[in-house]
Parts: C-alpha cells; sequence; structure tokens
C-alpha cells in the first residue's frame, strides 16, 4: 500500500488540523495510562510555604514605573477578588499576589518550595527554569542550603550545553534514600522523559528567539509559557507513581496568553497585555481617533486641496515646511466646516498627512525648491546641442603632431567627455615621445 500514510503524533497537538489537511482523514485515539496529577498554583504554594516577598530587590526605577505597577495592579485585582470569594487563601497570601514581585521568577521561592518537598515521601523532583542562569543560580542555593546539601539529595543540571555522558545521569535511579533533583530547562518538556519524575516545579518561564530589528541581531528573551507549554511540563509527572504537580506562575499566563499564536501572527506579548488592561478605553474611543492613528484619511477633501497646495507652491520655487501646510488646512478648514468637521491641524495629523500623500517628509533644500518647473527640458536640449558640437569639432592645424603641443593648446572643459578623451590620447603621446621641456599642468 503506498498510498497508505500513517501519522503518529502527541495528543498534545491539534489532530483535527491534521485531519483536515489530509482531506479529513479518520483518526484514531489510543488512550494512554497515567496516574493522577495533583496542581498547586502560586497561591497554594505562598500558602504551603508561608513565602514573602521581597519588594526591596526591585530596582529603584522599576519602583517608579507608575505605568507598569498600574497594569500590575489591573491584571491581578480581578484575580484576587475571585480568591477572596472562595475564602480559600489567608489574607497574607492575597497580601504577598498583590506584590509586583510575584510576578517575576523568584529563585528563593523555589528554593523554599524544595524544602518543603523535601518533608514529602520521597520521589525525584524536576525543575523548569528559562536558563542557564537560573539554572546555576538555583543550583548555588541548593549547595549552600543546609537541608538540601547532604548526601541525601543528588542535584543534576539538564542543559543543551551539557556533555552528552552528564546528561544521561539524568535517567539513572539513585540508591535507596536519595531523592535526584533535576534543574532543566523546555528541553524536558518533550526530547526526553524521566520515569521517576515526582514532583514537578515550573517556573512559568521560556526563553524565545526573537529577532531585534534595531540592533539586526537574534536574541533569546524570557517569555510567559502557553498553555501547550504548561500541559507538556505538567505530563513529566505521573509516569509510574502518584504525582504532585506545582506550577509556580500567574494565573493569567495561563488564562489570558497564549505566545504560540502571537509569535505566529507577530503580537508581541506586550501587545496582548496592554490589550487587555486597555480594552474599555481602546473600545469607547471615538471613531474619528481611531482613523487618525490609522492610514485612513479621516478629512479626504481637505487633504486632497493641501496636496494640490503643496505641488503647487513647489512647482513655483517656494518652499513648504510642515508648519505652512498647518496653517493653510486649518485656514481651509474654518472655510469648509462641512468638510472638516472636528479638525485640528495638529503636528502628528501633518506628518500622517505627508505619508499618506507620498510627500517628502524631509524639506527640500532651497536650491531645488527654486529649480524652474521646465528643468527636465532645458537638459535634454543642452544634451543635444553637445551632441552636435562633438559631431562638428575640427582641429584646426591638423598637420601639427600632438608631440610640438604645448599646455596652451590641450585647454579642455573639464566636464566635456569628448575634450577629455582626445586630451587622454595626446597625453599618452608626449609621454612615449621624447620631447623634453613639456608643462604637464
Amino acid at each position: 500500500r503506498p498510498d497508505l500514510k500513517v501519522v503518529l503524533m502527541s495528543a498534545t497537538l491539534n489532530a483535527e488540523l491534521f485531519s483536515e489537511y489530509y482531506g479529513n482523514c479518520p483518526m484514531l485515539h489510543i488512550p494512554g495510562f497515567t496516574f493522577p496529577v495533583k496542581e498547586y498554583y502560586l497561591e497554594d504554594v505562598i500558602e504551603l510555604t508561608r513565602f514573602k516577598f521581597d519588594d526591596e530587590k526591585i530596582p529603584v526605577w522599576r519602583r517608579r514605573d507608575h505605568k507598569k505597577n498600574q497594569e500590575f495592579e489591573d491584571m491581578i485585582a480581578p484575580y484576587i477578588r475571585n480568591l477572596e470569594q472562595n475564602q480559600k487563601y489567608s489574607s497574607q497570601t492575597l497580601d504577598e499576589l498583590y506584590k509586583k514581585t510575584s510576578e517575576e521568577l523568584n529563585t528563593d521561592l523555589i528554593l523554599e518550595l524544595l524544602r518543603h518537598i523535601a518533608r514529602q515521601p520521597m520521589g525525584a523532583v524536576l525543575v523548569f527554569l528559562p536558563g542557564w542562569d537560573k539554572i546555576s543560580r538555583v543550583h548555588s542555593l541548593i549547595q549552600n542550603d543546609r537541608m538540601l546539601s547532604g548526601r541525601n539529595y543528588l542535584v543534576i543540571p539538564l542543559h543543551s550545553m551539557m556533555p552528552t555522558v552528564n546528561q544521561r545521569e539524568v535517567f539513572n535511579r539513585p540508591p535507596e534514600g536519595v531523592r535526584k533533583i533535576v534543574l532543566a530547562t523546555n528541553i524536558a518538556e518533550t526530547s526526553i522523559t524521566i520515569d521517576d519524575i515526582v514532583y514537578v516545579i515550573d517556573g512559568g518561564w521560556i526563553k524565545m528567539k526573537n529577532y531585534d530589528k534595531e540592533a539586526n541581531v537574534t536574541t533569546l528573551r524570557p517569555e510567559w509559557v502557553t498553555i501547550a507549554n504548561a500541559r507538556q511540563r505538567r505530563g513529566r509527572a505521573g509516569r509510574r507513581y502518584e504525582a504532585c504537580f506545582k506550577l509556580k506562575v500567574i494565573a493569567y499566563a495561563q488564562s489570558h496568553n497564549n505566545c504560540a499564536a502571537s509569535r505566529e501572527y507577530g503580537v508581541t506579548e506586550k501587545m496582548v497585555r496592554d490589550w487587555r488592561s486597555k480594552e474599555h478605553l481602546l473600545r469607547s474611543m471615538p471613531r474619528n481617533k481611531c482613523a487618525m492613528r490609522r492610514g485612513t484619511a479621516h478629512w479626504p477633501i481637505l487633504e486632497k486641496h493641501a496636496v494640490d497646495m503643496v505641488h503647487e507652491q513647489r512647482q513655483n520655487g517656494y518652499i513648504v515646511s510642515r508648519n505652512m501646510i498647518r496653517m493653510w488646512a486649518l485656514k481651509w478648514a474654518k472655510q469648509n466646516q462641512e468638510h472638516s468637521k472636528d479638525f485640528k491641524a495638529t503636528t502628528s495629523w501633518c506628518s500622517r498627512f505627508m505619508e499618506r500623500s507620498n510627500l517628502v517628509l524631509r524639506q527640500k533644500t532651497k536650491i531645488a525648491q527654486k529649480l524652474p518647473a521646465d528643468l527636465n527640458c532645458k537638459i535634454c536640449g543642452i544634451s543635444n546641442s553637445m551632441d552636435g558640437m562633438e559631431d562638428d569639432m575640427l582641429w584646426e592645424d591638423e598637420d601639427e603632431t600632438e608631440a610640438e603641443a604645448t599646455s596652451s593648446d590641450l585647454e579642455f572643459d573639464p566636464y566635456d567627455e569628448a575634450a577629455i578623451n582626445v586630451s587622454q590620447d595626446v597625453l599618452e603621446e608626449l609621454m612615449m615621445s621624447d620631447v623634453d621641456d613639456v608643462d604637464f599642468e
């Protein structure tokens, strides 16, 4: 059956999309067996560990960023109100969620969570971190901790930079009584499967490759994980044991953000968050302002007359500045109010008008502005006359050799290409001859 094609794919992918691509081919679902996984979110972790975030670690310039702080409050306030209604968490936990540092990846919180897991039943721990810097930081904190630095704990960093021999250590079962702690990046999401993992700590961040257009370089920037990433990390636990999945990630990363779709359509995480926080203001914005912010002209008749005015003034050799355009447009709007309602001759409108009309954004120089309108015709006439002069060029004394010529006989227009070619031939003849006392100026 060379025509038969079988596609084996993960259950986390969009099977319906693949089926539509292959002409709505039939799908077979093979259920897998996993043990139950219990989920804990950030508020649960704070409630268990009684952890407190330190706002003093935030730089002063970030604490004074009132715009960012307001965006965070607008995002977190509805979620905390929902938690208050459940009456499941203490006021201290809710106060910690209100802090700006709760949004960031806190390595001290991960260390405190590892201490809490150390008092739970045996089982390996997998910690997802965004990069090597965070892996090194957590590894250093574990080595300096009295509880976790003993012989009963085996810490294994897992990163693409690690040698293959060291990477294989994660599959080995530790001796009885020793708990294995794996510090890994997203390489442990789908590339490998560690059977003895019981606890998973998801930092909630991932480094994605981005292209910086201004610097013309490719960078790795941390972003919130997508829902698909969170599900993959959740699936690392529950392979052979009843597992406990500890998700250290703020709730909006799962409910309000989808980085995969953002990367596909060129929408950044910041744009999504700005839209969520300002959706009401954007939808209530007047229609004329929405049109001004886009490429559509809200006063097309006014701009049509303005374009004619600019072209006419420039053809007459006058300089047309932006202030002149704004003054003219304001005067025209007062005389024709039926076509220019709510018009304001702002600098931003003038810039968008010039861009829409394909007008030169930079002002032309005075020389270029004052060139006559028939400049091209005059240039063509001069070119034709020069061609005629080249054909009629005759040397008065044909018997005189180039060797007897002096510098006074070699006068020519430096912009005449025909004269330059003739003079170069004469110069070569002089260089090859034995004539002395020739003045080469």
